[in-house]
């Protein structure tokens, strides 16, 4: 039964590499597929499907496990990745062919340095990229760390209760997007440091909830409210950010920029997971305390956000 474990953590090493260079390879091949008049549409409709299978996907997973075993469940998972495969190979996304003149290395040490000089030289496209990074670090946490430690711990409620609150909050990205959609050209890139305010203040009913209700079930709807805004109007921002480097940035930068643009939330989002399981674990006593400070970083952040400008 060990000898499973080894490899287990090999087949998911191998399939986190695929997926991160699957990932940053399709959000830079939408700005050829489709106009940029629809970018904000065709990013969100990718991020709605994306947060469908983060919630669905276990939930999935958990009864055809339970009911077929695992042997039958590889056997499926891997006939839909074939399946996956040859649709992605009927697709016809426009390119433009470089001579590989140097190594792979030495190819993906430029790439990385042509990506960092359009990035640093941009100055909007520089800020999206930190506010991205802010979001991995403080906001994306909060769903995957803070609100689990807090039902479990703080209120003392039930495993079925964490899942249900971590699934609606989860639903939050969902539901903003939707938003988005309704909203249309009422929203863009100038709109995102009021987002980002916002995002951040609803952290505040979350941490005065934890300091001052005592009232378990109360507290429990509080943190879901609070959670599920926040959570939502970041992915919002993630959205209206990737628009708006498919808009502006050039085509033979756009794996680039895009790569650098996705990294930077996942190495966020793992040092944040990090960051918070630290203090949760050491501080549980006074994460009302916690909550606050984390809003009031995000609300100072936000606020160079209000002068971006529309390019």
């Amino acid at each position: 039964m060990m000898a499973i474990i080894p490899a287990t953590i090999l087949f998911f090493l191998f399939f986190s590499t695929f997926e991160s260079l699957l990932s940053p390879t399709s959000e830079a091949s939408v700005p050829f597929l489709v106009p940029k008049d629809d970018l904000v549409k065709a990013n969100s409709v990718t991020w709605i499907l994306a947060i469908f299978s983060t919630v669905g996907s276990p939930i999935l997973g958990g009864i055809m496990l339970a009911r077929f075993g695992l042997i039958r469940v590889l056997y499926i998972s891997v006939a839909l990745y074939v399946l996956a495969t040859v649709v992605k190979l009927m697709l016809k996304i426009p390119f433009t062919k470089q001579k590989a003149e140097v190594s792979l290395s030495r190819t993906i040490i430029n790439d990385l340095r042509d990506g960092m000089r359009f990035t640093l030289q941009e100055r909007s496209i520089r800020k999206i990229l930190l506010a991205s990074l802010f979001i991995g670090l403080f906001l994306i946490p909060l769903s995957s760390i803070a609100l689990p430690v807090l039902v479990s711990f703080r209120l003392g409620m039930e495993e079925s209760f964490v899942g249900l609150a971590t699934g609606i909050v989860a639903f939050g990205g969902t539901a903003s997007i939707l938003l988005l959609g309704i909203l249309q050209e009422k929203v863009n890139i100038t709109k995102m440091g009021l987002i980002f305010t916002i995002s951040s203040l609803a952290i505040i009913p979350a941490g005065l909830g934890v300091l001052w209700i005592g009232n378990i079930p109360s507290l429990f709807i509080l943190l879901i409210t609070s959670f599920f805004i926040a959570d939502g109007l970041s992915t919002m921002v993630i959205v209206l950010a990737s628009a708006y480097i498919g808009e502006n940035a050039p085509e033979h930068l756009m794996g680039k920029v895009m790569s650098l643009y996705i990294a930077t939330i996942y190495i966020g989002g793992m040092v944040g997971n990090y960051i918070f399981g630290f203090l949760f674990r050491n501080f549980i006593d006074t994460v009302g305390i916690l909550l606050l400070m984390i809003a009031g970083f995000a609300l100072a952040y936000s606020f160079l956000f209000l002068r971006m400008k529309d390019q």
